[in-house]
């Protein structure tokens, strides 16, 4: 069944009444016989401030084009607001799509919004707009999670529950039918038995099935709520008309920015690093000695399902995988073995590519600083392909021998494997023949780097290739090839900016080699493709242009979005509006070292069985000092709403560890509650460890709704914590007394999300807005390149960055670690376990910490 678009509303500018939002949130209020609607909305007309620092009066003014960034401190009721527009927009036949951090959240939302309306009597559609492959997921995690309220689960359960009858109709078998996994339905890729079986087909009953419904709903609903993820890269299942863009399915910012009047981002900052973790990516190629690795993985599934793939589709298919996995595994090899050594012991990455400027220089005598032409790098290219033409090859002589070598080093000829000492030796012989240099050492440099270009870039072609095909892998069984696609095709969906400041998508491979331990030498491949920073800036201007021929009035909610100095999360525009940070409070931060039995606690650094001991000594150091501070806040009665305590560590692996180190010193194991992944929760639940296992998406339901109410201490990820979870009574007062940061380490410079982002915030604050649009990108290009291979060439030191590079290092890791929420009373100064920061003030981390 095909769905009628109709065409995307053209509107310059949303004006909201704040007079009508108070009429709304009141007449909530009190039918629920509540007051923190009133309350969100008059502290928020009182005190946000305009840019120029202005009152916003009685009128909150969306002009479409460019993201208009509201930034206020956490607890000013952000996301009341947010759902009081919704209903507003309603009431006014104007469309409105918000976009929330998690799948959770938009269901809650979804929830809250359909009871309100009705409530209200207001004729309105609101619709949940998430993956199909999870929608039964989130109904079975829903319905079995006891701590939820019971209308809630019901709810869920009938709205994200469905039936697939294919599974009944495509098989005689019992088993088959009861194998049936809800989510990994062959939709769009059925083969017919017989002749034909080329062919794909699609299920009869899509058009109708329950999976689709809330797809086939988008394209009339007058409220629409997605989560991040799906925003960025999400696409709708249901075929649509009127939609200007070609192509077989349509994204889901494509289809919220062309029915939308107004779209509201909760949390934009953390929306754009999300962006930067799917833009920039790695997955492992080959570890020594390991068994299980994507490319081993997708070789076996391969191999199990190439039956169900056309004979050609097979026979493409299969000399690529097995040459990858040959070649992987046999540069890993080279490195143990000593034939490759990397550029520096341990850790490096290399483009391979960059070096082919070098080799230009070489091989034509190019003066220092002259550029190597188009046809020189042409032709240096050319030296790696067997067939074709050679450029300059009647100019140079010795450059057809050169190529004859280096073609064939990836070869697999007669059982032996080319790339051996005397190889290398005849590489370097026939460049010194080339240049006419005598400089052995120079030239073993050189032939070591031209074959390792030579290997590098046959994987990332064999790569590209497979990816090509990554459909019908997909329909056919073959998932392992899944990181390998998420790797070498996160440029997809379209994106109005690709590529950003680097100009273009860059590829590199890390090589990991420690000679204490062979079994640690690894080759992975890392992508670094798009721009989050423009792409969410411009999302209401360029993209919303290039997908409805429209500009849409777009605006980013967040309390951490203007942070210049953190890449990941500070957003380019300015903020259009903003509530002074000080107006619920201040901040304070203190450094504590930690200490065990009177010495000092050491995370970083550490791994496995020593990583957990430590973590468990932290657990003893928390232990010691928190029940007395939760003790004291509890026996005042104007503090005993908040007695509770936050430990956030940096993985879900810390947490057990962490909680044991508490038990440990004699704290209650049924007080201790700790996040973990929501796919855990059910054995943790038929197995219990002790402390009290709750959900990472359903944080908000510490502390009264779970454990039965006698939890005090949560741990959870920073990452979970950090941005979007509000741990509050009804009366929107937080219930944190502490929130404690657990070690905080420095980012890995080499990995792909931190390394992207500090490339394109740096090269962006070097931006020169001009004329000649043209001439700056190509000098961004030029900057990008040289923040790329200034932090690449850092040897891994801290101290070896430059100063605006350390700069956003702090940015990044800056966090804080324990603060105190606003009180009607300025409270006492909490004493902050031994090892962490401490912090006093407004309830939110901040990444600007001295």
């Amino acid at each position: 069944m095909v769905q009628e678009l109709g065409d995307a509303p053209v509107e310059d500018e949303v004006v909201i009444p704040f007079a009508d939002l108070d009429e709304i949130a009141g007449r909530l209020d009190e039918l629920r016989r509540q007051d923190y609607r009133r309350k969100a909305v008059a502290d928020i007309r009182q005190h946000t401030r305009g840019r120029d620092g202005t009152d916003v009066g009685e009128l909150l003014r969306v002009q479409a084009g460019p993201l208009r960034v509201f930034h206020a401190p956490t607890g000013m009721g952000k996301n009341v607001l947010s759902e009081l527009i919704a209903v507003w927009c309603a009431q006014q036949g104007r469309v409105i799509s918000l976009v929330v951090p998690q799948s959770a959240q938009v269901l809650a939302t979804v929830y809250r919004l359909r009871q309100d309306l009705t409530d209200l009597g207001v004729s309105a559609r609101v619709t949940p707009v998430v993956s199909p492959a999870s929608m039964m997921e989130l109904a079975e995690q829903t319905a079995s999670n006891p701590h939820d309220d019971a209308d809630f689960r019901t709810w869920v359960y009938r709205e994200m529950s469905y039936i697939c009858p294919l599974t009944g109709h495509a098989t005689t078998s019992s088993e088959a039918v009861d194998a049936w996994t809800p989510g990994q339905e062959p939709c769009d890729q059925l083969k017919p038995n017989g002749p034909k079986a080329d062919k794909t087909l699609a299920c009869p009953w899509r058009g109708g099935c329950g999976k689709f419904r809330h797809h086939r709903a988008a394209a009339s609903a007058d409220i629409l709520v997605t989560n991040h993820a799906n925003f960025l890269t999400g696409h709708i299942h249901a075929p649509m008309r009127g939609r200007p863009a070609p192509g077989r399915r349509m994204t889901t910012e494509q289809l919220l920015l062309h029915r939308s009047h107004l779209v509201i981002i909760d949390e934009a900052d953390a929306l754009q690093a999300q962006a930067f973790d799917q833009a920039a990516r790695q997955v492992l190629l080959a570890q020594d000695g390991a068994e299980r690795t994507p490319v081993r993985e997708l070789d076996s599934q391969f191999r199990r399902h190439c039956h169900r793939l056309p004979m050609s589709l097979e026979q493409y298919l299969r000399p690529l995988i097995n040459h990858l996995v040959w070649l992987a595994e046999s540069y890993v090899s080279h490195l143990v073995g000593g034939v490759i050594h990397p550029d520096r012991e341990r850790r490096s990455m290399v483009v391979p590519r960059r070096w082919d400027g070098m080799f230009a220089s070489r091989i034509f005598g190019l003066e220092d600083g002259e550029r190597p032409t188009e046809q020189q790098m042409q032709a240096v290219n050319q030296l790696y392909k067997r067939e074709g033409p050679l450029e300059l090859a009647d100019e140079v002589e010795g450059l057809a021998e050169l190529r004859e070598l280096l073609s064939s080093v990836t070869d697999l000829a007669g059982g032996s494997d080319r790339l051996t000492h005397a190889t290398l030796k005849r590489i370097g012989e026939a460049f010194a023949a080339i240049t006419g240099d005598s400089d052995g050492k120079r030239l073993s440099s050189l032939a070591l780097l031209a074959a390792r270009r030579a290997y590098l870039e046959e994987m990332r072609s064999i790569l590209h290739r497979i990816v090509g095909v990554a459909a019908p892998l997909q329909g056919a069984g073959i998932s392992a090839g899944n990181g390998l696609v998420d790797a070498l095709a996160s440029h997809v969906p379209w994106r109005a900016a690709p590529y950003g400041p680097l100009g273009r998508a860059l590829f590199a491979f890390s090589e990991t080699f420690d000679p204490a331990d062979r079994h640690l030498t690894a080759l992975r491949l890392k992508s670094f493709v798009g721009d989050p920073h423009a792409h969410l800036a411009y999302v209401g201007e360029v993209t919303a242009l290039a997908h409805t021929g429209t500009r849409r009035a777009v605006i980013g909610m967040s309390a951490t979005a203007f942070m210049p100095y953190a890449p990941r999360h500070h957003l380019l525009p300015e903020p259009a509006w903003y509530v002074p940070d000080d107006v619920n409070g201040s901040l304070t931060v203190e450094l504590q070292a930690g200490q065990d039995d009177g010495a000092g606690i050491v995370v970083s650094g550490t791994d496995g069985v020593n990583r957990e001991r430590a973590y468990t000594a932290m657990g003893r150091s928390v232990g010691q000092d928190l029940p007395a501070q939760l003790d004291a806040v509890a026996a005042d009665a104007a503090t005993a709403h908040r007695a509770y305590a936050l430990l956030a560590p940096t993985a879900y692996d810390a947490g057990p560890s962490l909680a044991r180190g508490m038990i440990d010193v004699g704290v209650v194991a049924s007080e201790i509650c700790v996040a973990v992944r929501p796919q855990e929760l059910a054995a943790l639940e038929r197995m219990p460890p002790g402390w009290v296992p709750i959900a990472s998406n359903r944080l908000e339901q510490f502390p009264h709704a779970v454990g039965h109410g006698r939890c005090r201490y949560l741990i959870a990820p920073m990452a979970r914590v950090e941005r979007g979870l509000n741990i509050v009574d009804r009366d929107g007062r937080s219930l944190l007394h502490v929130a404690c940061l657990v070690n905080r380490p420095i980012p890995v410079m080499e990995d792909p999300p931190v390394l992207l982002s500090l490339v394109n915030s740096l090269a962006y604050r070097r931006r020169r807005p001009g004329p000649e649009p043209a001439a700056e990108l190509e000098r961004l290009r030029i900057v990008a390149g040289q923040i790329f291979d200034d932090i690449r060439s850092g040897q891994g030191y801290f101290k070896s960055l430059g100063e605006d590079i350390k700069l956003a290092v702090v940015g990044i890791t800056g966090g804080c670690g324990c603060w105190t929420p606003p009180s009607p009373r300025p409270p006492p100064t909490p004493r902050c376990p031994p090892s962490l920061r401490s912090c006093a003030g407004n309830g939110r981390p901040r990444t600007t910490c001295p």
